[in-house]
């Protein structure tokens, strides 16, 4: 491979870094929304965001098998660029990390909340069943004999 070949590959491998550090950017900023959500809108925009975070992860997927296809077919060596964009990208895939296990740990919040909550309705239910009137078809001994 001659010097061009290898500068040329090495801006593409720069280019695609850093398209890979913006997608999963966005997909950050799409995790810091939902976190920021109070746990009754979460619920309602739980599909919209699950939506683009599947289309953000395809993309990135994408370019980051072209970078995984690049470095491995081209005998390129690491340069200054290509290190702290790697660095980049290692620190952002770490607070998305720690995102999603905020996110987890406020989901399975919301789950317990939410199973508080119908518990106690099913608890009301069943006690206001208990105070319902009696039906001509079910009339106990007592109203049936006046």
């Amino acid at each position: 491979m001659s010097q061009l070949d290898s500068r040329s590959w090495s801006d593409t491998l720069q280019k695609l870094f850093q398209r890979s550090i913006d997608y999963y950017c966005r997909i950050d900023a799409v995790y810091l929304r939902i976190g920021n959500e109070p746990p009754h809108s979460m619920l309602n925009s739980t599909e919209t965001s699950i939506h683009e975070l599947s289309h953000l992860f395809s993309k990135v997927e994408n370019i980051d098998r072209q970078i995984q296809s690049l470095m491995e077919n081209a005998s390129i060596s690491q340069t200054k660029e290509t290190d702290s964009l790697i660095q980049l990208k290692k620190k952002v895939l770490e607070r998305i990390y720690d995102r999603n296990r905020f996110l987890h740990t406020k989901a399975q919040n919301v789950k317990s909340l939410l199973q508080h909550e119908l518990n106690t309705m099913n608890t009301g239910h069943n006690a206001m069943r208990g105070y319902r009137s009696l039906s001509s078809e079910n009339k106990g001994i007592l109203t049936e004999s006046i």
